[in-house]
């Protein structure tokens, strides 16, 4: 067996093995009476009012940020959308974030270089990443236990990953004004994703502060980071829950949490996902008709 396809599967074993023994430690001593009763106390009306614009909203600037990273696209605005979301549901449903294809598909068909396409992939992962980085990790230094480090955690920060943007804008050919506006759309889509957090958290009773939901946010994306099974299950639920748990958050209702966001994330994205692609695949047989002779 070749050497890099001995270390991939060896990467991949690890990875599942942090997963499970992650998702071991965040369930341990739960009980699922508190758990159950933590859940079912969800407040429906404010997910609902709230979570679910706050969703679309995040696709919308995701679609923003993606085309922001291709440069000049002919594919409009709204197409972006949908083929954000039929990314994010194909990741829910695939490994490896193989959902990503649909990306470069859509936008290799609209008209671009697959060249082009991948290099915006590239350079969104590493923006996204960085943004995430700037905003959550002050916040966790000073909700566990280094309050006095967060100003060297943000000079670290900022000493690390400036210098990362400079070499993404140099590496992906991208002008600085096309990285800025990259840069600000990331910040805006990880504000509104804070918030998805604050009102998962609130809908629950547990602490809401911006502290708390941006240490919550850190810890499930630090979770995730590497792929893993579809839609990250397992991991995903053991950021959450041991990310709050290191807040002081009871185990129960700590778990809890964990399942709703998941929830909030996973049913409607690929219930939209599944509508979205029902929806082109109707289309597609009436355009070939309608352009031939």
């Amino acid at each position: 067996m070749p050497m890099d396809r001995l270390a991939w599967k060896g990467l991949r074993l690890a990875t599942l093995a942090a997963i499970v023994v992650g998702l071991f430690v965040a369930v341990r001593g739960v009980s699922f009476e508190n758990f159950g009763r933590v859940l079912r106390s969800a407040n429906v009306v404010t997910l609902t009012a709230w979570a679910l614009p706050i969703l679309a909203v995040g696709f919308a600037l995701r679609a923003a940020r993606f085309r922001a990273a291709v440069g000049e696209t002919p594919m409009s605005f709204l197409n972006a959308v949908w083929t954000m979301l039929l990314t994010q549901a194909a990741n829910n449903l695939l490994p490896l974030r193989a959902g990503e294809f649909v990306k470069t598909r859509d936008f290799v068909a609209a008209g671009h270089a697959p060249g082009r396409v991948l290099a915006a992939q590239g350079a969104e992962k590493l923006i996204e990443a960085t943004t995430l980085v700037v905003i959550c990790a002050p916040a966790m230094a000073a909700n566990l236990g280094y309050r006095t480090r967060v100003l060297e955690v943000t000079a670290l920060v900022v000493a690390t990953f400036v210098p990362l943007l400079v070499w993404t804008a140099r590496r992906f050919r991208m002008r600085p004004s096309g990285l800025g506006r990259v840069f600000a759309w990331s910040l805006v889509a990880d504000a509104f994703e804070v918030a998805l957090v604050v009102v998962t958290l609130r809908s629950v009773g547990l602490p809401s502060g911006l502290g708390t939901s941006l240490t919550v946010l850190g810890a499930v994306n630090l979770a995730i980071a590497l792929p893993s099974v579809p839609g990250h299950f397992g991991a995903f639920e053991a950021g959450a829950t041991l990310g709050l748990v290191a807040l002081g958050v009871a185990h129960d209702a700590a778990f809890a949490f964990a399942v709703l966001y998941r929830m909030i994330q996973w049913v409607p994205v690929s219930l939209g996902g599944a509508i979205v692609w029902g929806w082109r695949a109707t289309r597609r047989p009436s355009a070939v008709t309608a352009t031939t002779p």
